[in-house]
């Protein structure tokens, strides 16, 4: 047994930070592959072919969660399923290295298992990051939002490194079998916490079906969808920060803050969520202003805007997750976990494919994103003001 009680959490961050990692690697240049010519190291796939997998496998990634998700509940077990999710990926990665040599119809069922293995991973970690990070109400959310900085710098840095190296080596293959050893190393981690830790012995925050419990689920899931929508806009009016300086010094600031607020505040309650949302922002507009452009202050209206799209992020999202955790019914925790995130992915595609956003003037859209901030972040204080009371 574990006898370290952080420690089988921060393993927990370890090995999703690796799954991410691979994940990523390997989806940004999967497409690419499978057009490139064989001659240069690709499936030569047309470009329609290519999109049209694309297509099946994005909508495989936003949809089979949604189905996977009550068996895991029901039959399987958060560990178990997660287990089955490295296993699938792990054979997943393997096909996809092994359709440059033996038939580039092998990518077919790559991608299967990709999907698969990540429908049981992603509601199966999300509850068990709750479960592990347990130890007081807090710690359950301050857990949530060390999930969400991990797995975005995990998916960030893995996105860098990718772009990188494709373009220094122009080649495909080294990526899957790279992913292949990380899930390798995921599914030994995941294994090793089952063995080792028994979930029966957590503290669990659940409560009897009320219409409190009611308000808190629904408010939640209308969050993800609002929250998926806001940074969305926001991505489409300002440019996305690229520096590796802005990340390391937000994330870190946001580790910091984190750390300073298990260590030494002791205010508890509704307050100490007030502090941490402002000391986020104050860190975000900071890094906005002065970090994004170094040598240069940074326009005043995109630095506001970026940092409520950080502080939706890495903030308000997690501590919705940690919310919906702690209240899910016993049966359905992995169901609601992978609802919100299915709902949150929903709002970004909608408002990118079907919402006529290019119509939109940029002042207009500038105010509907003004709107849908003042909303969300209005919203969040009374949130945790009915939730903590």
């Amino acid at each position: 047994m574990i006898q370290n009680k952080y420690f089988s959490f921060f393993l927990l961050l370890l090995a999703e930070s690796i799954e991410r990692f691979s994940y990523f690697f390997v989806s940004f240049v999967l497409i690419f592959y499978m057009m490139t010519n064989i001659e240069n190291g690709g499936l030569e796939f047309s470009q329609e072919s290519a999109m049209n997998m694309g297509g099946y496998f994005s909508f495989g990634i936003l949809v089979f969660p949604l189905i996977l998700a009550p068996i895991i509940d029901k039959y399987l077990g958060f560990f178990k399923a997660a287990i089955y999710g490295g296993v699938a990926l792990t054979i997943g990665y393997l096909l996809a290295f092994l359709s440059g040599y033996l038939s580039a119809y092998f990518i077919v069922a790559a991608l299967i298992m990709i999907v698969v293995g990540s429908a049981f991973i992603k509601p199966s970690i999300s509850v068990l990051v709750g479960k592990l990070s347990n130890f007081s109400s807090i710690s359950h959310d301050l857990g949530y939002i060390l999930y969400v900085i991990s797995v975005s710098a995990a998916s960030m840095g893995s996105a860098y490194l990718s772009a990188k190296l494709i373009n220094k080596y122009y080649t495909y293959k080294p990526f899957f079998i790279i992913s292949f050893f990380c899930m390798l190393f995921f599914t030994f981690i995941i294994y090793y916490l089952n063995k080792n830790i028994k979930l029966n012995d957590q503290k669990i925050i659940h409560e009897k079906p009320t219409k409190k419990l009611s308000y808190i689920l629904a408010g939640s899931m209308l969050f993800c969808l609002f929250i998926g929508a806001s940074t969305t806009i926001s991505s489409k009016i300002f440019s996305f920060p690229n520096s590796l300086t802005f990340w390391l010094l937000s994330l870190f600031s946001i580790l910091f803050i984190l750390f300073g607020t298990l260590k030494f505040i002791k205010i508890k309650g509704k307050m100490l969520y007030f502090i941490l949302m402002s000391s986020f922002f104050i860190v975000f507009l900071f890094v906005n202003l002065f970090i994004r452009n170094l040598g240069e202050i940074a326009p005043i209206l995109p630095g506001i805007f970026s940092s409520f799209d950080m502080l939706q992020n890495f903030f308000i999202f997690p501590i919705v997750l940690s919310f919906i955790a702690k209240y899910s019914p016993v049966g359905a925790q992995a169901t609601m976990q992978s609802l919100a995130f299915f709902l949150f992915s929903l709002s970004t595609i909608l408002v990118k494919n079907i919402l006529p956003l290019s119509s939109i003037t940029g002042s207009k859209l500038i105010l509907i994103l003004a709107l849908l901030i003042i909303m969300i972040t209005a919203a969040f204080v009374r949130y945790v003001y009915k939730v903590k009371e």
